[in-house]
């Protein structure tokens, strides 16, 4: 596997003398989130649920694409063309591009709600016998064995929590593969990255850990300017790393692409 300091010299190589040019490229999904992200908290007041699915309907059609713009930009970066932050809304240039990136979001979003719906069944059972409602609808009183049980739910959320984020790094490499081959479709990229990050997710998640303090800066906000191209471009660059080292392996014929 290759080293994580591999990784931060090789993508700060890539940023050197190209610093402002990147911060402005990275703002702008950054900034569209936090802003999509206070809609959706301030919609939930009047709204409710329907706030949730406004959000996933920004996520999916406008968000997702504009960061894959974004990563398309830094992918060229490492090959030496080096575009202006207008490149990062490539994929709203024509009905092609987009109808790509929104296959590609669909099916990404589809692939997490599934899991996130199916390993939540306990925690909705859980949270269900414990609130009370269904015994209140019998006119029976609670057990009281469950409201003693009450704080597995906190548990049980942790749990799909951890099984989440295992579940999303699974798939770390598919936007990777959506942005750096064209010619691949947007469901070959999900089972592609799949199938590499069977033998690379290990390296690639202690990679991310090994950036912690870089994540928790980046949450401050006002550092974002400096951590997000370094983030982003380190994540382009240990996916390469991690396609080269795959082809390498032999396990696939004919590589992914040539890096």
């Amino acid at each position: 596997m290759i080293p994580t300091k591999a990784v931060k010299t090789t993508a700060l190589t890539i940023l050197r003398g190209h610093w402002a040019n990147s911060v402005v490229i990275a703002l702008i999904p950054v900034f569209a989130t936090v802003l999509i992200t206070l809609v959706g908290s301030v919609l939930t007041i009047p709204l409710g649920v329907f706030s949730a699915i406004i959000d996933i309907f920004l996520v999916v059609f406008f968000l997702s694409p504009l960061w894959l713009g974004a990563l398309r930009v830094y992918w060229r970066m490492g090959n030496g063309i080096y575009d202006t932050p207008v490149e990062t809304f490539y994929y709203f240039e024509n009905g092609k591009n987009y109808l790509r990136a929104l296959s590609f979001s669909i099916k990404f979003a589809l692939n997490i709600i599934v899991f996130e719906f199916i390993i939540s069944i306990p925690v909705i059972v859980f949270d269900f016998l414990t609130s009370g409602y269904l015994f209140e609808f019998l006119n029976m009183p609670m057990p009281v064995i469950l409201v003693e049980l009450k704080f597995l739910l906190y548990l049980l959320e942790f749990i799909v929590l951890v099984l989440t984020i295992m579940h999303l790094i699974r798939y770390y490499l598919s936007a990777f593969l959506f942005v750096s081959n064209e010619d691949m479709k947007p469901g070959e990229c999900i089972k592609r990255g799949e199938e590499i990050g069977k033998y690379t997710k290990g390296g690639f998640a202690n990679c991310v850990f090994s950036y912690t303090g870089w994540i928790l800066l980046t949450v401050l906000m006002i550092p974002v300017i400096f951590t997000a191209p370094y983030l982003i471009m380190s994540y382009m660059v240990a996916c390469r790393f991690d396609v080269a080292y795959y082809n390498r392996l032999g396990q696939n014929s004919v590589p992914v692409y040539e890096v």
